[in-house]
């Protein structure tokens, strides 16, 4: 059975729905950029302070300066699931806070600047002076590399350290 809707009616039913999904569209984008605000917060709290206003003085030297070549810290450029977070910390280190960069002239031109604004302290991994070794790891079902369970750009592998993720306590 064909049912007809008159044009008035279809337009506004149809107007309703869109208007109904463009609400609750809205309403997630609050959410998520509270849930980023929350984090961002949570991320300062667990930064040194003359590290975390370093970090935060790059973006704006490479905005200033035209700056480019700057891919940003270990902690914004690989992903992982939660259960990892505490081997990840750990393996890494303050190395998180290290900020990658394409070369070492790059690191200079913005450390300069830094320095001159005497801002904070950044650490810098050039990529043109990185090279990331060759490892085998033991033969076991109960290790798992750990650079296999995290999720990040191949065009700054070498940047990344290396470390093995144990799955049982017994192994280690």
């Amino acid at each position: 059975m064909v049912r007809f809707i008159a044009p008035d009616t279809e337009g506004h039913y149809l107007g309703r729905l869109l208007w109904g999904t463009e609400s609750a569209v809205n309403a997630e984008i609050v959410r998520l950029k509270a849930e980023v605000v929350k984090a961002e917060k949570a991320l300062d709290h667990a930064t040194p302070r003359d590290i975390r206003r370093g970090i935060n003085c790059i973006w704006r030297i490479c905005r200033e300066y035209n700056i480019s070549g700057v891919y940003g810290s270990i902690i914004e450029l690989l992903e992982c699931d939660e259960n990892l977070f505490t081997a990840v910390e750990v393996t890494v280190g303050n190395s998180l806070f290290h900020v990658v960069v394409e070369s070492d002239e790059i690191s200079t031109q913005v450390n300069r600047h830094l320095s001159g604004e005497k801002v904070g302290r950044v650490t810098f991994i050039p990529l043109n002076r990185v090279k990331a070794p060759y490892v085998t790891y033991p033969p076991t079902s109960d290790a798992i590399p750990l650079l296999k369970k995290l999720k990040y750009s191949h065009s700054y592998h070498q940047a990344f350290s290396l470390g093995l993720f144990v799955s049982r306590a017994e192994t280690s």
